[in-house]
């Protein structure tokens, strides 16, 4: 994070590679089920939900408290889940 890399950068990326290999391992292991979600607004409304309310706001604030403190610090914080 010294070198200009900003914390949303790295957020975003970690975040988007692992959507991109996880939906291809998806596709190819049980494509039917992957459609059958993709189809279904209900579903795809809880997920969009949970990535940008959960994961998102996790990674940001794991990150934050590396830029801060340290790995260390911000791993016990985020498990304390204070």
């Amino acid at each position: 994070m010294t070198r200009g890399v900003t914390v949303e950068m790295i957020t975003t990326l970690r975040l988007v590679i692992s959507g991109v290999v996880l939906l291809g391992v998806a596709y190819l292991t049980s494509r039917d089920q992957l459609m059958a979600v993709l189809k279904n607004k209900k579903a795809l409304l809880g997920i969009f939900l949970f990535a940008m309310l959960g994961l998102v706001l996790n990674q940001i604030a794991y990150l934050q408290a590396i830029y801060y403190t340290n790995a260390g610090t911000a791993t016990v914080l985020q498990y304390l889940c204070p």
